[in-house]
């Protein structure tokens, strides 16, 4: 989507234009975005950048630190960003890297690890046309009290009955900043 508004991709779904877009993944992209935030965060304790979707390799920047790495597209991601928000103009870098190169690479060195839709890559006869970038919303988070951080469910089915074991992970409220 960005690629093409940016004039930067043709329609990979016509013609011969499947190539193109192949060879565009090749290359790193990167997104900036400056931002004020809500004065209102900054009444929490603690404030939080949560990508719901990034597709596939990124690395995540605030201000110019380093916040982390992301290396699945199936994943919500939160970083810690309260020592680094300002309360004026902040500059978030999102570094997406090529899948394509990646794929290359793990499979001559035989890393694993890559999660993403495998159907990208020409699987099944579809279109080779890996893909990447934000596709779920990016949010700033202002954070104050305890909050579910995930909730995992396990099964046991015996003799027609099913046991439920619930495990959630939670994180503990921030007390005195």
């Amino acid at each position: 989507g960005d690629l093409r508004k940016a004039g930067r991709l043709r329609d990979p779904y016509w013609r011969e234009n499947q190539a193109e877009a192949l060879a565009v993944m090749e290359e790193d992209f990167t997104y900036r975005c400056r931002f004020r935030p809500d004065p209102a965060v900054f009444c929490c304790p603690r404030q939080a950048l949560r990508f719901e979707g990034v597709d596939t390799l990124a690395d995540v920047a605030l201000n110019g630190s380093p916040l982390g790495r992301v290396e699945n597209m199936h994943r919500t991601y939160e970083f810690d960003v309260t020592y680094l928000l300002l309360e004026g103009d902040n500059l978030l870098t999102i570094t997406l890297r090529s899948p394509a190169r990646f794929l290359r690479e793990e499979s001559a060195n035989g890393v694993p690890g890559l999660r993403k839709a495998r159907c990208m890559f020409g699987w099944e006869g579809g279109p080779l046309l890996p893909d990447g970038g934000l596709w779920r919303p990016v949010k700033l988070l202002g954070l104050d009290g305890p909050r579910i951080l995930d909730v995992l469910v396990s099964q046991t089915h015996q003799l027609g009955r099913v046991e439920l074991e619930v495990e959630v992970r939670w994180a503990e409220p921030v007390k005195g900043v």
